[in-house]
């Protein structure tokens, strides 16, 4: 039944019990520290870091079969230092290139990213980046678009939840004419 009988309290547990026990004890401790790690990295995290980027050229804008194709440079300077501590394992940095059309609402194309995973990397200043990725849209829609370069950051903590990060911005106006090279 339920209650102990007193001829039964005076023996001892077997292996598997123990074991059991362990398991379970250390399986609680775990989880404890990997609650206690999140909610201490909100708590470290700081929003106080400059970020800057800007559109330097439209280096090249073609149709490319029935979609525009356009190759852009930009700077960007970021300094991440302060999002690195102890809970930080990785920073995923981009930029992404966020515009609006008849055929699709959101249009986010990433153009630029890099994988920072120590504080030396974490401050970028990149005065005339070429295009590492193509900005391509689904048809011939980026003609006089607006169309907006977006520098975001996800940090990759040692365990909790991926935060997704905006910190800067630059708006401007794609050419009316296509740009031959």
């Amino acid at each position: 039944g339920l209650c102990i009988s007193s001829s039964n309290s005076n023996r001892m547990h077997n292996w598997a019990n123990r074991a059991n026990a362990i398991v379970c004890y250390g399986l609680f401790v775990l989880f404890a520290l990997a609650v206690a790690t999140t909610l201490t990295a909100e708590i470290l995290y700081t929003k106080d870091h400059p970020c800057v980027i800007e559109l330097n050229k439209v280096d090249k804008f073609k149709a490319f079969g029935p979609n525009d194709k356009a190759a852009l440079s930009f700077h960007l300077k970021a300094d991440l230092r302060p999002l690195f501590h102890w809970h930080t394992k990785q920073i995923f940095a981009y930029v992404t290139a966020e515009y609006v059309t008849s055929r699709n609402v959101v249009n986010q194309v990433v153009i630029w990213d890099r994988i920072i995973t120590d504080i030396a990397q974490s401050h970028i200043d990149i005065n005339s980046e070429n295009y590492e990725y193509i900005l391509g849209d689904q048809g011939t829609f980026l003609r006089g678009r607006n169309v907006t370069l977006t520098f975001s950051y996800n940090i990759v903590p040692i365990t909790g939840v991926l935060t997704r990060h905006k910190t800067a911005s630059h708006e401007f106006i794609f050419p009316h004419e296509y740009i031959y090279v």
